[in-house]
């Protein structure tokens, strides 16, 4: 079954990384020092995920040395999920799940010690603290640890909600998604790619912490949009939540409103395309005189198109996007994939409690109506 949804609206341009292949070459060695006890199918895992390829389209025009520990995050993170968070018996036992990545966010919180035993991920994860902390101020370094928590409450939350056969209500998933996806560790890493610390203007401009929090839902919602095949490969049938099943946007709307698939994407794309329109409204109200903040603010936008661009490569075979050979599992077309022409539609802001703030922040937007 092949679905086509309307385009993506991400006006804000990117380009490839230039240096990426000396990344990945330097990260395959830094892998490699730390001798990772891979079968040939977590090999095989690693290679599909291709999240080394985030940093051909994220803050590409950072220098090498600078972005080198947080191309090297993205492996280590995506890889932790798929193969420790995201399998049996670890998948299935949300207590073993919690009691993991307490093990490591006190590795990675303990600036002194190597961690105990000999665990490769564990291992992973204090080498990259220790890295990204030489060059860190105390305060987004803070930050970055924090993100981290933020993501695996938000995980063992999402994975609660999947083994109890429960999908939740938009509005919460709102928040709860944006905690996930690795979102929350993104921003605090721009600022430190580029050597910048914007503690305070995050805790003095709710402008900015909305822009930030907009993105990182973008960039989760986005990549519900083209996981859906893989998520739900037998999604063709009636609309009853299996136990174990994955809490995604599209599915969420397609029990919500007891819709088909194609209305459900189309829904799930016009929800996306409102907050990337209040995105585009705040950078364009909000004037900071720093030159810092307005180059965050730009790396923030350019990070929506580049992630849409990383699920949509051919070389990631992960996402539906590449291809999938069973007749039963929907392949995700984009007729022009991203727009940067405005939706008409789109600017009514979404009166949910957990996100309805953002456009407050907006002198002409008017009161929220319903989402439908």
């Amino acid at each position: 079954m092949r679905i086509g949804i309307p385009a993506l609206y991400a006006p804000f341009p990117y380009r490839r990384q230039p240096v990426y292949r000396a990344l990945e070459e330097a990260c395959t060695d830094w892998l490699a020092s730390l001798n990772p006890p891979l079968d040939d199918e977590q090999r095989k895992l690693l290679a599909s995920c291709n999240s080394s390829a985030a940093s051909r389209v994220f803050c590409s025009d950072i220098p090498t040395e600078l972005l080198q520990p947080f191309h090297d995050w993205a492996v280590v993170a995506t890889f932790f999920d798929k193969v420790i968070l995201g399998t049996p018996p670890v998948s299935r036992d949300i207590a073993k799940m919690a009691e993991i990545v307490d093990t490591v966010m006190t590795a990675m919180e303990s600036p002194l010690g190597k961690p105990a035993g000999e665990d490769f991920f564990i291992t992973a994860w204090k080498s990259l603290a220790d890295r990204i902390r030489l060059h860190a101020a105390p305060s987004v370094m803070t930050r970055w640890l924090e993100g981290h928590r933020q993501f695996f409450l938000g995980h063992l939350h999402q994975q609660a909600l999947a083994l109890a056969g429960r999908q939740c209500d938009l509005d919460t998933y709102a928040c709860l998604r944006r905690k996930t996806f690795w979102a929350p560790v993104v921003p605090p890493a721009m600022e430190m790619s580029r050597g910048d610390d914007l503690s305070d203007a995050y805790l003095n401009h709710p402008e900015l912490q909305a822009m930030s929090q907009a993105a990182q839902l973008l960039w989760a919602w986005d990549n519900d949009i083209f996981s859906y095949g893989r998520d739900f490969p037998g999604c063709l049938g009636g609309p009853e939540i299996r136990e174990g099943q994955e809490v995604n946007l599209v599915e969420i709307i397609r029990t919500t409103y007891r819709c088909d698939l194609p209305e459900a994407f189309e829904r799930a794309v016009r929800l996306r395309n409102q907050i990337m329109v209040l995105f585009t409204r705040l950078s364009e109200e909000f004037t900071p005189h720093d030159d810092a903040v307005r180059t965050h603010i730009g790396d923030l936008g350019r990070s929506v198109s580049g992630n849409i661009a990383f699920h949509h490569a051919h070389d990631t075979d992960w996402y539906c996007c590449a291809g999938h050979t069973s007749s039963t599992r929907p392949q995700i077309t984009l007729g022009s994939s991203i727009t940067d022409i405005s939706p008409p539609e789109a600017g009514d802001p979404l009166p949910w409690r957990s996100i309805g703030w953002w456009w407050e922040l907006v002198p002409s937007v008017p009161a929220g109506r319903n989402a439908d």
